[in-house]
């Protein structure tokens, strides 16, 4: 009887921790926008900037074109928009900078290790220097990509 008692509960700590470890799938979220130069930007270029929102992580990127050749520039992602821009979206520090090769390209990403809000809204915004400070050159709208 000892046995068998101790069996049942055996069998229900496992059914149990079987229903605990399993949860329902996490959505992965995408977000993606082009581009803009600023007014004031003597030498306008374009590109895109884009998100993607994982259940542990969020990764982030940048690509710039037609950029003036042998420049760095800083850039992050925002809450808010291009117009109304808010609160940077983890640590300044988690922002690569941007070299731009000599025929006007460079690229960046980044990784939060963690899930940020899904609901947005959000913004890149590219700035003149390679710490994300300084004058905004351009920035991105970014729209969920359903």
């Amino acid at each position: 009887m000892r046995l068998s008692g101790r069996l049942l509960c055996g069998v229900t700590l496992l059914a149990f921790a079987a229903c605990v470890g399993q949860t329902e799938p996490v959505d992965v979220v995408k977000w993606q926008g082009f581009l803009i130069a600023s007014v004031d930007t003597g030498d306008p270029f374009t590109g895109l900037a884009a998100m993607v929102i994982e259940e542990q992580q969020t990764r982030m990127g940048i690509s710039v074109d037609d950029a003036p050749a042998g420049i760095t520039i800083g850039w992050a992602v925002l809450e808010g928009s291009c117009d109304a821009p808010g609160e940077r979206v983890g640590p300044a520090t988690a922002y690569p900078p941007v070299d731009v090769s000599e025929s006007g390209t460079g690229a960046a990403e980044t990784v939060l290790f963690r899930r940020i809000s899904t609901t947005g809204p959000y913004a890149t915004l590219v700035y003149e220097n390679r710490d994300g400070s300084g004058r905004v050159l351009a920035c991105a709208d970014l729209e969920e990509q359903l």
